[in-house]
């Protein structure tokens, strides 16, 4: 038996409960009286109802009950064989006090089995290795045990409990989408895919995979550098328990209209992802506007509470070329449609103007109690161009615009800056105050062109308007590890942590040179101090793959950082303050192919996930599904 390190496996849980209803003594035995009878469990999540009421016990019972020093009257029987290694917690209980039930984990066949765990003993752990069969028996000492005994099996991944969203087949592990839009299909050149790593616990995610590629399969055209993968969100949209994944595809050609974008929505079930799925483009639904050649549809998404935002940074909006828009879809039904849809774009009720280049829709976020928040990094302020702006969108429709000129920010507004390029939501851990961490990549810090920073709006409430909080972060920053360097663009990716019970920001850095290796990339975890402080400095740390038990060599142009995500936390479950980091590094070369790219673990969890398809350009890490 090979035990596995705790922080590289999942734990399953094994609960019975049972209850007893009068009738009488005698019944015939269950199916699964005997080890030959076994019933099977095929997968988990696994609910499966059990009679003790005539059970027997016979050679095998006896054999089990002299290894565990039990003294066994009535048993059934299961068996479970893991296609990943795991760890099995078993428990019993009963309906009344009077009923000693208790579960066994045994190998072998009858007439030779070996117990591996004994009764309470198993609610420690017991180390299952993939591919092995295990026999479970759930068995009472009760000579006097009537008949309408019957209980509830389990089996559950604890380890994963609170895990929810970005769980695509309900087992309560987090699962990973991960774009490559580089990819070639079938001669199609850059038609781009979509692998999908099921997760089996911390830090595992070789339960199996699934290679998504546009064709007939998925009702998609393979098209030629139409960007499939190019972004991803993972979250609820329908009704059910299972996380749902969206696809952007922003240079798909809708018949002539070159260019105009499409999302794929695919719908979650028992088994992953499956048949269910929605082609959306725009004027499929009521009110979610026309297409139009470049709009670029699906360049960017984000999802929360059965809504789904779609970035249209291409859209023209009356004379302004590319001024830009999001799409907000609701209701997702279990028929898989959207019910509403709205354009949300600067021409109307939305704070600012609609502009030419403004990008309207490059970056986009939910935020605290249903606000949209929209970045716009073209956004002219005044006569700088290209100094960038977000906009705050409430549930009511009332909205702000910010820039690095507006009151209270704490930085000035530059050509070129693209404030607004990034967006992350922090929401408080401790309190009902929240972040949103915004980013300006081509800021110049000190002379140093492009090196980048962040700056922050906040809320002491979570239904508290955002508001600049004073403070400009880069790499020149007090206590923010790193160098200002030329081209850096710290800022053009960020995501939120979960550390040690404290809410983190991730920049990626994908630019970051590492000693003399230009371009090989990293990502910066900063920790920020509470909003009311005045006083607290921020704090941080830098992640490479020369990262203590990081995986592999930083390399030129392997580009860690490109994007990040985390393994997804729940706010409420006090087990989710250690949630992983995992990195893109798309220009990864692998085996001797070019940019083929890779995901890697860089704290928590160092695992990697590498491409099962290997082609040169293919950029495997290029989007990553956010989880939550």
């Amino acid at each position: 038996m090979r035990y596995l390190r705790s922080w590289s496996v999942s734990t399953l849980v094994l609960m019975v409960a049972v209850g007893v209803s009068g009738g009488p003594a005698a019944a015939a035995p269950p199916g699964n009286d005997g080890v030959d009878d076994a019933l099977v469990v095929t997968a988990v999540p696994y609910t499966a109802t059990f009679d003790l009421s005539g059970a027997t016990v016979d050679g095998d019972d006896v054999a089990v009950d002299r290894f565990c020093g039990m003294e066994s009257t009535h048993s059934v029987w299961f068996s479970y064989t893991p296609t990943y290694d795991s760890v099995l917690g078993a428990s019993a209980s009963a309906g009344t006090p009077t009923l000693n039930l208790f579960v066994d984990v045994v190998t072998g066949s009858s007439g030779s089995l070996q117990a591996v765990m004994c009764g309470q003993d198993a609610s420690d752990g017991t180390a299952l290795e993939a591919g092995t069969r295990y026999l479970l028996r759930v068995g009472v000492s009760s000579p006097g045990l009537g008949a309408g005994v019957s209980g509830e099996l389990r089996l559950v991944d604890e380890s994963c409990v609170g895990l929810t969203s970005g769980d695509l087949d309900g087992d309560a592990c987090p699962d990973f989408a991960i774009g490559v839009p580089g990819g070639s299909i079938h001669g199609v050149v850059r038609s781009g895919a979509v692998e999908v790593a099921y997760g089996n616990g911390y830090n595992l995610f070789d339960k199996r995979r699934q290679r998504l590629i546009p064709g007939p399969e998925l009702g998609v055209d393979a098209q030629a550098d139409s960007g499939f993968g190019t972004s991803l969100a993972q979250g609820w949209l329908d009704a059910d328990r299972f996380g749902d994944l969206v696809i952007g595809i922003p240079r798909y050609d809708a018949g002539t209209v070159v260019d105009a974008g499409a999302v794929l929505v695919l719908f979650g079930g028992p088994g992953g992802l499956g048949d269910r799925r929605l082609l959306m483009m725009q004027g499929d639904v009521p009110g979610s506007g026309s297409r139009e050649a470049a709009d670029g549809f699906g360049a960017t998404l984000a999802i929360q509470d059965h809504m789904l935002l779609v970035g249209v940074p291409g859209e023209d909006v009356g004379d302004a070329v590319d001024a830009g828009a999001v799409v907000r879809y609701r209701l997702f039904a279990d028929a898989g449609a959207a019910s509403e849809a709205t354009v949300l774009s600067q021409s109307g009720a939305v704070a600012g103007a609609a502009e030419s280049g403004d990008r309207f829709g490059a970056a986009i976020a939910f935020g605290s109690a249903g606000t949209v928040l929209v970045g716009a990094p073209g956004e002219d302020v005044g006569t700088v161009a290209d100094a960038g702006a977000v906009v705050s969108i409430s549930p009511s429709g009332a909205s702000a615009i910010f820039s690095q000129d507006s009151a209270g920010m704490g930085g000035v507004a530059e050509a070129g800056d693209r404030f607004g390029a990034a967006i992350s939501h922090l929401p408080g851990l401790d309190s009902d105050g929240y972040r949103v961490a915004i980013g300006a990549p081509g800021e110049d810090v000190g002379g140093v062109r492009d090196a980048g920073v962040v700056g922050f709006l906040g809320g002491r409430s979570r239904t508290s308007p955002p508001r600049p909080l004073a403070q400009i972060v880069g790499q020149d920053t007090t206590g923010v590890p790193g160098i200002a360097e030329r081209g850096d663009r710290f800022g053009a990716v960020l995501a939120p942590w979960v550390h040690l019970h404290e809410l983190d920001l991730l920049v990626g850095v994908p630019e970051e040179d590492v000693g003399k290796l230009t371009d090989a990339g990293a990502v910066t975890a900063l920790s920020m101090p509470p909003i009311e402080s005045t006083s607290q400095r921020v704090a941080g740390r830098v992640l490479t793959q020369a990262t203590r038990y990081a995986a592999g060599i930083p390399e030129i142009g392997d580009r860690l950082g490109a994007t990040v995500t985390t393994t997804g936390y729940d706010p409420e479950d006090e087990d989710s303050g250690y949630d992983s980091v995992y990195a893109g590094a798309p220009g990864e070369d692998l085996a001797g192919v070019i940019d083929a790219g890779f995901m890697q673990g860089l704290a928590i969890s160092f695992t990697t996930i590498t491409p099962q398809t290997r082609q040169p350009g293919q950029r495997f890490g290029a989007s990553l599904g956010a989880l939550g």
